[in-house]
C-alpha cells in the first residue's frame, strides 16, 4: 500500500491514508514501513467517508482506505511511504518462492509497487 497521507488522533496513534496496489490489507495484520522499517500491528482499516472513517473487514487491490496500528509517531508514516506486510506470521516464514507462486512469477524476480506487471513475451524462432 502506498501512503499519501497521514495524521495523529491522540485515542488511536496515526491514521494512516493509504491505497492498495497489491493483496489485501486486513486487521490483526502485522505491517512494515519500508522506508522507516517500523514494524506494527494493524487495530482497524476501512474506508474514508465525506465525514467520517467507516471501518470495514479488509481493504483490497485498487481501494483507498484508512489504517490504524497503534503507531505513536507521526514520522514513521511518511507520505510516499509503502506499507507491506510484515515478513513473519506466527511462526511461519513468508518465502520468496511462496510470493512467485502467488504473484505468478518465479521466486528471483523482485516484486516492486511502481506499476503493472510488464509481461514476458516470448519468440518462437
Amino acid at each position: 500500500a502506498l501512503i499519501f497521507d497521514s495524521y495523529y488522533d491522540s485515542y488511536r496513534g496515526v491514521i494512516v491514508y493509504v491505497r492498495v496496489m497489491d493483496g489485501a490489507l486486513r486487521s490483526g495484520d502485522a505491517i512494515r514501513m519500508m522506508a522507516t522499517g517500523g514494524e506494527f500491528q494493524v487495530v482497524e482499516c476501512g474506508f474514508l467517508r465525506a465525514t467520517s472513517l467507516e471501518p470495514a473487514e479488509a481493504l483490497y487491490a485498487g481501494e483507498v482506505g484508512y489504517i490504524a496500528a497503534s503507531i505513536k509517531d507521526v514520522r514513521q508514516a511518511r507520505v510516499g511511504d509503502t506499507v507491506t506486510l510484515a515478513g513473519r506470521d506466527g511462526e511461519n516464514v513468508i518465502t520468496w518462492d511462496e510470493i512467485g507462486e502467488k504473484s505468478g512469477t518465479v521466486s528471483y524476480e523482485r516484486i516492486c509497487g511502481i506499476g503493472r506487471r510488464v509481461p514476458r513475451v516470448y519468440k518462437d524462432e
